[in-house]
């Protein structure tokens, strides 16, 4: 995407960068640089809870350096930065939604007059970083408290973006499934006086991360036998730091973070006229549960005439929902997005009402978000909505092969909301990862450059190494059923790409299993995008490790051609689990037979 390539970052690399930031800066609920009266007032009203200054951001950026306890390995991660670099980051930041300013919710850049503005983590990268935490296999006693904070209460969408472009995955289908999420399951309805939006539970969140992160002791070394028992025993006295070993520690820490008056959570950033769909706030959404804020029975006015709509909304409301509650860190994106609902026919601009009275020197089949750009819903629109939507008592839903699921972006995200529900997510996660190793591996064998090749070697090795540590390893944290013999051989495999690798490639630790996982933070990539202002190369170093006598890359791309035929089995075994058992089962979910009847095209 050109907005992408202008400031060298793709969106992924944001979230690594955020998500770090956030990590290293160590956030406490109250900023002690605050006092006196206006302190006490700040602390009082919640909404300046887990701050720092932008010139603290902007130093960590400069000279980032994080060593992270992970159930996968201790990882020392170190990246600096120019100064310029680092404050254009941090306004990246700013834009995306993954911070805000309490104070002047309008901002919407940061320049060297803002270096004492405190700044704040949004509930959206609060998410973001709780995923990537997870993602990373970040035991629970690194987790910073504010991810066990009230402000931890969005639960967002994430798109599948295409590998290789980093392009949005779009169907008919998922615009259609955005769409019905985006207006929520009931009419939101903005007015002052409405009761203000319960928050996602603590509860929800530790489901979903146990559902994630796989239901064992986060304490635990991979390769090793013995299990750790807990460090210590559970304390009611306020203030003590707990260490988490366990799930059962886990759920105790989230306990002890909620508010034992009500069951209902409330974002600190909730109040009366923070909805208000005219408001100018870069951050606008807490939650994304309720949808869009809708006018209801609005008055509209146009060269003398009126209609009084039912329903309305604006177009930059749209945006603004999209770019908080999702994952899309780039307005473009989001007006996109919008742009397909027009095409798809579920909404359309209220002017479009007024006929001939209209002034058509604009293009109402392009979206527009100026600040009096309405839109309404079309028949297609309504029909679609879950609070509109009437499902058929016997819905026809055709024989859906596996692979149509896998393909449509739409059908794809059900899926793993089905096999998450059924603590399966494995079975589609490895097919997906092999399926990406497999494709590296294909271009590889077609590589001619020895630079090129080297340095591919060295990714899908990595990409390999990190694949059987989640999966296939005989104590992964996700680990997949398959027979005996298929473990051993990918073991064996395993071993000899050690025993083959070059110290440049990755280092060994004593404990054989543990290797780094280069693959899940790709720093590296970035000094190519930004070498003129990195002052420092990103490396990544490893404890207890010593250096392996490299082999002929001739040797490792042998063992490489064994591990693709044995990954090309393990991805067939999935596949066929896939379209014979996992099928059936989602075909037959109310969940996924309702929303099939709503998103089908």
């Amino acid at each position: 995407m050109a907005n992408e390539q202008s400031i060298g970052f793709n969106s992924k690399e944001i979230k690594y960068f955020f998500s770090l930031l956030i990590l290293s800066l160590q956030l406490e609920a109250g900023d002690p640089s605050e006092s006196g009266l206006f302190g006490i007032f700040k602390l009082q009203l919640h909404n300046n809870l887990y701050c720092f200054k932008a010139s603290h951001a902007i130093v960590k950026l400069n000279g980032l350096s994080l060593n992270i306890k992970s159930v996968y390995k201790n990882l020392c991660i170190s990246c600096s930065m120019d100064l310029d670099s680092c404050l254009a980051l941090l306004n990246m930041f700013l834009r995306a939604r993954l911070i805000h300013c309490p104070r002047e919710r309008t901002l919407i850049s940061l320049d060297e007059k803002h270096l004492n503005t405190l700044l704040q983590p949004t509930p959206k990268g609060l998410d973001i970083m709780f995923m990537f935490c997870i993602k990373l296999g970040i035991t629970i006693d690194q987790m910073p408290s504010v991810l066990r904070s009230p402000l931890n209460s969005m639960q967002l969408f994430y798109f599948e973006r295409n590998s290789t472009t980093n392009r949005l995955l779009v169907s008919k289908s998922l615009i259609r499934l955005i769409f019905i999420k985006l207006m929520g399951p009931e009419p939101n309805i903005w007015d002052p006086m409405t009761t203000l939006e319960p928050s996602v539970s603590y509860e929800d969140k530790l489901r979903r991360a146990k559902l994630l992160l796989g239901n064992r002791p986060l304490d635990t070394t991979l390769g090793d036998n013995k299990v750790s028992g807990k460090s210590g025993k559970k304390s009611n006295k306020p203030g003590i730091e707990l260490q988490a070993n366990s799930w059962d520690d886990f759920e105790y820490m989230f306990e002890n973070t909620k508010s034992k008056e009500s069951q209902t959570h409330h974002s600190p950033l909730a109040h009366r006229f923070f909805n208000n769909p005219n408001s100018d706030s870069n951050s606008q959404y807490y939650v994304s549960s309720k949808g869009i804020r809708l006018f209801k029975n609005h008055k509209v006015v146009y060269s003398g005439h009126k209609k009084l709509v039912e329903y309305c909304f604006l177009g930059k409301t749209m945006v603004q929902w999209l770019i908080d509650c999702t994952d899309i860190l780039f307005k473009e994106e989001a007006q996109s997005i919008c742009e397909y609902f027009i095409q798809e026919g579920l909404i359309q601009h209220v002017n479009i009402l007024f006929g001939s009275v209209s002034s058509y020197n604009r293009d109402y089949s392009k979206f527009h978000m100026d600040i009096d750009d309405l839109y309404i819903l079309t028949s297609e629109g309504y029909r679609i909505l879950d609070w509109c939507f009437q499902e058929p008592i016997e819905p026809n839903i055709p024989l859906v092969d596996i692979q149509k699921v896998l393909n449509d972006p739409a059908f794809f995200y059900l899926l793993k909301v089905h096999l998450t529900e059924e603590l399966c997510l494995e079975i589609l996660m490895v097919y997906i990862e092999i399926e990406g190793v497999l494709e590296k591996l294909q271009r590889l064998s077609q590589t001619q450059d020895q630079p090129t090749s080297h340095k591919s070697v060295n990714q899908c090795s990595a990409m390999i190494l990190n694949i059987y540590l989640k999966y296939l390893a005989p104590d992964a944290v996700h680990n997949i059923n398959i027979d005996h013999a298929t473990r051993n051989r990918v073991t064996q495999l395993i071993h000899e790409l050690i025993r083959n690798h070059t110290t440049e490639s990755f280092k060994y630790v004593t404990n054989t299993n543990v290797l780094i996982n280069s693959v899940e933070i790709s720093l590296k990539e970035i000094k190519n995008k930004m070498s003129q202002n990195l002052t420092e190369v990103p490396r990544y170093e490893d404890e207890n490790e010593y250096e392996v006598e490299g082999l002929d890359q001739n040797d490792s791309s042998l063992v490489l051609d064994q591990v693709r035929e044995v990954f090309n089995e393990i991805k067939g075994k999935m596949y066929t689990l896939m379209q014979k058992d996992v099928l059936i089962k989602l075909v037959n979910s109310a969940q996924f037979r309702k929303r099939y009847c709503q998103i089908a095209t």
